[in-house]
């Protein structure tokens, strides 16, 4: 990962400096966990820029399938807890990811592989369809792993014409790592480019813009907490 160079401003009373700090946290995660990940789920080429342990249930409900009967997926709800084990945002149908700073990822599967454990979920890589707001933390997020699962597998059984329309919800706890694009080469990421004072820095990097916005995401710079 990409050496941070950054001035300590604060923005939206937090400082800029635990942007970075964030982020090399989780380039450390990253980096314990990635021997564990199976081939297929892995992600080349992109950064981890957020880690998140999901808490929750996932839902399903009854319904009629090609075989009578079966659970399912209607789709997660769970809370997200960042590295310091404090909410950091949700994760519910879609699937979507939305943290406290108002950024968002929804995404597809795309790779599945069975959990480690055997009464777990699989774990999942997805490619993101759709982000939201720009320069924060979850703008340029390409790719989600969901792994390290436990719990959240359908029930075995209670679902039946006379259940049909039933609903249940399972408890579960998955690890969730989103990468984005590296940063193009001999650009610094300076997160003061965040801060508005700094809209001429941002749009010497990125040549003629509309907005420091715009400016800042041609400039390849990404503002976590903006």
């Amino acid at each position: 990962m990409k050496p941070f160079f950054a001035r300590t401003r604060n923005f939206a009373g937090v400082p800029l400096m635990a942007a970075a700090l964030l982020a090399l946290s989780a380039s450390t995660a990253a980096a314990a966990t990635a021997d564990t990940v199976p081939p297929a789920l892995r992600v080349a080429d992109e950064d981890l820029v957020f880690s998140a342990r999901g808490v929750g249930q996932q839902h399903y409900t009854c319904e009629r399938s090609a075989e009578g009967f079966a659970w399912r997926l209607r789709g997660p709800d769970a809370l997200l807890l960042g590295p310091d084990g404090k909410k950091s945002g949700t994760h519910s149908r879609g699937p979507s990811w939305t943290l406290l700073d108002g950024s968002a990822v929804t995404g597809s599967v795309i790779a599945s592989v069975s959990a480690a454990a055997a009464d777990a979920i699989p774990w999942l890589l997805l490619s993101a369809t759709s982000t939201g707001k720009s320069n924060r933390t979850l703008s340029r997020v390409a790719h989600v792993q969901r792994i390290d699962t436990s719990g959240g597998l359908p029930p075995t059984d209670g679902c039946d014409a006379q259940h049909l329309g039933a609903e249940r919800r399972v408890d579960y706890r998955a690890t969730y790592n989103f990468f984005a694009p590296r940063l193009r080469i001999g650009l610094p990421v300076d997160v003061s480019t965040c801060d508005a004072n700094y809209a001429l820095e941002a749009r010497s990097h990125g040549g003629a813009a509309r907005s420091i916005d715009e400016a800042i995401q041609r400039a390849g710079v990404v503002c976590p907490l903006r």
